[in-house]
C-alpha cells in the first residue's frame, strides 16, 4: 500500500513542481470570498456516475502553492464552465491542469489538504461532493491510476503488477492512453 502512496506523492509532487509559487494567504482570503457567491448543489455521489467516468478528461484547478489549510478542488467538465473558472481562479493563484477524472478524484482522496470536490458543467449550479463521500471509490480510483500510469509508460509493468496482483479488475475494451483515438471507449469495473 505504501508503494501506491509513493506513486501518488511523486505524481502530486510532479504537478506541484510544474506550478508557480504565489502568496497563500491572499489566495485563501480571495477564494473564501468568491466561493460564497456561487450556489452549490449537493447530489448523492452515487447519482453522479463518477465511477463510470474515471477516464473522462476534465480540467482541475490546483493551487500554485502548497496550502497549509484545506481547500476544495474545482473541476470543469464543459468549456463554458472552464472559461468562467479560469477568469475566477487564475487571478487567485490557481492553475488549470487537464487530466482524467480518476486522477482528480485520486488527488482529493489521497491528499490531506482537500476537503471536497466541486464539479462545474454538469448542471446549472456547481455540485459539491465531500471527501468522505468519495472514500468508497478509493480502491477503484487507486486501480484506475495504476493502470493508467502503466498504459502510458509512467509506471513499469512489473511494478503495476505488484500493486494490482491482489485485485480483480475487468475491462471491456482496450486500455486507454493519453491520446485517445476517435471512437475509443472503455468501461471499467472493479470487484473486491
Amino acid at each position: 500500500m505504501n508503494k501506491v502512496k509513493d506513486i501518488h506523492v511523486k505524481w502530486i509532487s510532479f504537478i506541484l513542481d510544474l506550478i508557480f509559487k504565489n502568496n497563500e494567504s491572499r489566495i485563501k482570503r480571495k477564494s473564501e470570498q468568491k466561493r460564497g457567491s456561487y450556489s452549490m448543489m449537493k447530489i448523492p455521489m452515487e447519482k453522479l456516475g463518477l465511477f463510470e467516468q474515471l477516464d473522462r478528461i476534465v480540467v482541475a484547478f490546483f493551487s500554485k502553492q502548497q496550502p497549509s489549510t484545506p481547500y476544495d478542488l474545482n473541476i470543469s467538465i464543459t468549456q463554458e464552465h472552464l472559461d468562467q473558472k479560469k477568469q475566477e481562479l487564475e487571478p487567485l493563484g490557481y492553475q488549470g491542469v487537464q487530466l482524467p477524472l480518476g486522477m482528480a478524484l485520486d488527488n482529493i482522496i489521497q491528499q490531506l489538504h482537500y476537503k471536497s470536490l466541486i464539479i462545474g458543467g454538469l448542471a446549472s449550479d456547481e455540485i459539491i461532493v465531500s471527501k468522505e463521500e468519495l472514500m468508497p471509490l478509493k480502491d477503484i480510483v487507486d486501480s484506475f491510476c495504476i493502470m493508467y500510469a502503466a498504459a502510458n509508460n509512467r509506471l513499469e509493468n512489473s511494478k503495476a503488477y505488484e500493486l494490482m496482483k491482489d485485485k480483480t479488475v475487468y475491462f471491456i475494451g482496450k486500455l486507454f492512453t493519453d491520446i485517445p483515438k476517435a471512437g475509443d471507449e472503455i468501461a471499467y469495473l472493479g470487484i473486491d
